[in-house]
């Protein structure tokens, strides 16, 4: 369990005090103090918040339900907030919290019909244009999606088995990368309807989609070592860096 910071605009980053020794997946912070972490291990899904800027963490939710796991923390503004986590318990369903109350408690905030049982989410597979309307991505070839806060979902279908990352440039036209290992190609479907159908486009990576952000039509997209992107939201592609290792995020 590892948490950095920095307060020179990404210059230089600090390492301080971790929640705990579990795996840190997703991040978010409100401002410079108040910041929440989704901490997971083996069957131990946690969500921590620090309002001191990291120097202690207070846990304010935790599930030791079989196949935990938390891919998402989503706060809207100080008091208001989403989760999400992976299917669990009988029937399997996913875990969707709210909090109102800045963090400090969280309730479930909607029911899904029951996942499949290899069904589950994507660490910060997520994205939201407003308080209102979100998505989510799976590896079963489902995308959800919510117009009303997350009071409901419904999921839009796509023949791209996994999508660890979406961008939406409004409230109905986004694009959604793939995993794939496998599903090899295409790794990039668009979408034209808010969500609710999505077609393959081309795109010069064959490799795992993971990272997938833009500004308007402008959207970068990364995959192992490389950054692709496009200006005209996925009409065209160009790779922009090559390098080593593997860029996730």
């Amino acid at each position: 369990g590892v948490v950095i910071r920095t307060t020179n605009g990404g210059t230089t980053w600090t390492s301080i005090t971790s929640p705990s020794s579990l795996d840190n997946t997703n991040i978010e912070a409100i401002d410079a103090n108040t910041a929440f972490v989704c901490a997971n291990g083996t069957d131990d899904a946690r969500i921590y918040r620090t309002t001191n800027g990291g120097s202690s963490w207070t846990m304010v939710y935790q599930s030791t339900l079989a196949g935990a796991f938390f891919n998402f923390v989503k706060m809207f503004d100080a008091n208001n907030g989403y989760a999400q986590g992976d299917p669990v318990g009988s029937p399997l369903k996913y875990v969707l919290l709210r909090t109102t109350n800045g963090g400090t408690t969280w309730t479930p905030a909607a029911d899904l019909a029951p996942a499949a049982s290899t069904e589950y989410g994507w660490n910060n597979s997520h994205f939201w244009i407003d308080n209102l309307r979100g998505w989510f991505g799976t590896n079963n070839s489902r995308i959800y999606r919510t117009t009303n806060g997350g009071a409901n979902w419904i999921s839009g279908s796509t023949s791209l088995l996994e999508s660890p990352s979406i961008f939406f440039k409004d409230a109905t036209t986004g694009l959604a990368g793939t995993n794939a290992a496998n599903n090899a190609t295409p790794t990039i479907a668009q979408s034209t309807n808010g969500g609710a159908t999505w077609t393959n486009i081309t795109s010069p990576i064959a490799g795992r989609a993971y990272g997938l952000h833009g500004t308007g039509n402008k959207v970068w997209v990364t995959s192992a070592a490389t950054i692709i992107w496009t200006t005209d939201f996925g009409s065209n592609w160009a790779t922009q860096y090559t390098g080593t290792g593997t860029w996730y995020h």
